[in-house]
C-alpha cells in the first residue's frame, strides 16, 4: 500500500527554537536596526554649507526650514541626529555627508 503524505505538516518550515526570528524569516538582522546619523558641530564649515549639503545628501530632510534648525541645533549643541534609518542607508548618508567635509558618525537607534 502507497504511503500518503500528510501535507499539513510537510508545508509547515519547522524551525528550532534556537534559530533567531530574523534568520528563519530569511531577513538580515542589520536591516531591522535603526541606527542614527549624527551630524557633529566643527570649526571649519559655514552654515550655509552645512544647510546645503544637509538638502542634498538627507531624504528626510526636504525644506531649507529643516536644514537651518538640524545644522543650528549641530551648531548650538555640538551634535544632532540628522536621521533615523537602517544601517545600509544610514552608512550611505554618512559617506555622503563626509564626501563633503562634514563630520558624522552612526549610533545604534532604540
Amino acid at each position: 500500500m502507497p504511503r500518503t503524505l500528510d501535507r499539513s505538516v510537510t508545508d509547515t518550515p519547522v524551525v528550532p527554537d534556537c534559530v533567531p526570528r530574523w534568520i528563519s524569516e530569511g531577513r538580515s538582522r542589520a536591516h531591522d536596526e535603526i541606527w542614527q546619523v549624527i551630524l557633529w558641530n566643527d570649526d571649519h564649515n559655514a552654515i550655509d554649507h552645512v544647510v546645503a549639503v544637509l538638502l542634498k545628501t538627507i531624504d528626510e530632510i526636504s525644506d531649507v526650514q529643516a536644514a537651518v534648525t538640524v545644522t543650528l541645533a549641530a551648531h548650538h549643541h555640538g551634535k544632532v541626529s540628522v536621521a533615523r534609518c537602517h544601517q545600509e542607508k544610514a552608512e550611505r548618508y554618512r559617506a555622503r555627508l563626509e564626501g563633503f567635509g562634514l563630520t558624522a558618525t552612526l549610533e545604534k537607534g532604540e
